[in-house]
């Protein structure tokens, strides 16, 4: 029986464009993976150039099963139907009184994929993420009024790929969210909603996964199409997606080289239409 989200939260979700606190995992089970995150960050960091870990669901087990979560799965299933791949899974981490922040945006900028109530973010949470360490934060109902300008700028700070920040009007800023969550619990957001969040002035670490979920039917516009995703529910009547397979060991050779194919497209970091994969996929020390 499928367990998935309240008639409550679907209609919360789709008017206000969120629904948070729900529960993927123990809050034991969550603090247990933040060393095993810092093994993996450590063994990655140096693959791209950016402040985000991308795709590590490809070479990591335990990662590939996170996304694979049938709590998460469930939730995901109410609002986008039984036929799901994961797009994309990136790890957000915030060192303790560290000025990195994530700008103003909405996710569907960059990516190419239609429609876009076919595609959501889920946000778990490894660790506690609160206001004071940097939390998420949204403005509801933002996903009703198409894409937003994000201007670019020069903001070493913004973990975002180019920077990207969308001005905020007062009226926006005073009605935004913080998505306050416990270890173990998660958020999902349509993919329009403006979102961001702001620094980590805590002591505590504020480490979480982004991960991008979409119906087997979206299609990418960028790239002549051409795209990956890994089917983790369902079936795939479309082909739309070049598949990409989960990891029988952690950093094996046919991880690594399925991580290769993928971080290339439009899955992991864009296209050269974004102008930013080519120089900032590190070839050379994927390993």
């Amino acid at each position: 029986m499928n367990t998935g989200l309240t008639q409550e939260q679907i209609e919360q979700y789709w008017s206000e464009g969120y629904v948070a606190q729900l529960h993927a995992i123990s809050e034991l089970e969550a603090r247990a993976l933040v060393p095993k995150f810092e093994q993996v960050r450590n063994r990655m960091s140096s693959w791209v150039a950016s402040a985000q870990l991308l795709k590590c669901h490809l070479v990591v087990p335990w990662v590939n099963n996170l996304v694979r979560n049938p709590n998460i799965l469930n939730a995901v299933e109410s609002l986008l139907g039984p036929n799901i791949f994961v797009w994309g899974a990136t790890f957000f981490a915030k060192t303790p009184e560290n000025t990195k922040h994530v700008g103003w945006h909405q996710d569907l900028l960059y990516w190419g994929l239609q429609p876009d109530n076919g595609v959501l973010t889920v946000w778990l949470a490894l660790t506690d993420a609160h206001e004071d360490n940097g939390a998420m934060q949204l403005v509801p109902g933002s996903h009703q009024k198409g894409i937003r300008h994000h201007s670019e700028s020069e903001d070493s700070d913004n973990m975002l790929m180019g920077d990207q920040n969308i001005p905020l009007s007062d009226e926006e800023l005073e009605r935004a969210v913080t998505i306050e969550l416990e270890p173990g619990q998660f958020s999902m957001h349509h993919s329009m909603t403006i979102h961001g969040s702001g620094p980590n002035l805590s002591s505590r670490a504020r480490i979480g996964a982004s991960i991008n979920y979409i119906s087997t039917d979206v299609v990418q516009l960028k790239n002549n199409g051409l795209d990956s995703a890994m089917l983790v529910r369902g079936v795939d009547d479309y082909g739309h997606f070049e598949n990409e397979l989960p990891p029988q060991a952690e950093f094996a050779s046919e991880g690594i080289a399925e991580y290769k194919k993928a971080i290339g497209m439009p899955s992991g970091l864009g296209t050269k239409e974004f102008d930013m994969a080519e120089s900032l996929i590190q070839y050379d020390k994927i390993a």
